[in-house]
């Protein structure tokens, strides 16, 4: 796992745990280089246990 990789799993982890909390919608958005192809890790926290991998 990258650096960035965790980093973004941390984050998500937290900013679920605070939109649960606050009753809050938020969008967080990942992007890094893993093989040469770009991933984005979109979280919505209207549905926290949906995790989408977006590859281009």
């Amino acid at each position: 796992m990258s650096y960035e990789l965790i980093a973004c799993l941390y984050s998500w982890k937290f900013w679920r745990s605070q939109c649960s909390f606050l009753k809050l919608n938020c969008y967080i958005d990942c992007r890094y280089l893993i093989q040469w192809r770009a991933i984005a890790f979109d979280v919505d926290c209207e549905y926290l246990q949906d995790i989408t991998a977006v590859f281009k």
